[in-house]
């Protein structure tokens, strides 16, 4: 894998095109790598592939040019749905990061009768929230150009229902 960083940016892309960086990409591209203008950088949209770009600092903005794209694909071929028991911030924040850098295509977290965090709609929201951008950091680290879809969360037993007859459930136990 490539030295380049990478950057998410989160709309449809074309080659020849001039992107600024929202606030994140710019302060983790020139403050954090401390990159300046021309430096390469890698841009994926979550769709699939990527495109080789160059940077241009300027001030407080700074955009990319998108030179050529590449047609790579990182996924598994399996497709693995994790469904999360919703636990204290800090170990779910770890279980969505490993399991995007492992390759799962789909997290579903889930509010089960020993779920330590209990959320309202607000803080509900900005944990939905957080949990994408853990995932979007880990699709940047791990390379891969698809990003793994985020389900609302809900309560196991309604989830347990919902799929009841799909085949090829594990549930993990450890009783």
């Amino acid at each position: 894998m490539s030295s380049i960083p990478r950057v998410y940016f989160a709309k449809p892309l074309s080659v020849g095109e001039c992107i600024t960086l929202d606030e994140p990409a710019r302060h983790h591209s020139v403050n954090v790598l401390r990159l300046k203008t021309d430096a390469d950088l890698l841009i994926f949209n979550g769709e699939g592939g990527e495109f080789n770009a160059k940077l241009h600092v300027s001030g407080k903005r700074a955009a990319v040019k998108l030179i050529s794209y590449c047609d790579v694909n990182r996924e598994s071929r399996l497709h693995l749905h994790l469904v999360q028991g919703i636990s204290r911030s800090d170990r779910m924040d770890m279980t969505i990061q490993k399991a995007v850098e492992l390759g799962v295509s789909r997290i579903t977290p889930v509010f089960t009768l020993r779920s330590v965090s209990k959320l309202d709609s607000d803080r509900l929201e900005k944990r939905i929230q957080h949990w994408q951008s853990i995932l979007t950091s880990a699709c940047e680290q791990s390379g891969r150009c698809m990003l793994p879809a985020l389900d609302t969360p809900l309560p196991l037993d309604r989830w347990l229902n919902q799929t009841a007859a799909e085949p090829g459930r594990y549930i993990l136990d450890p009783d």
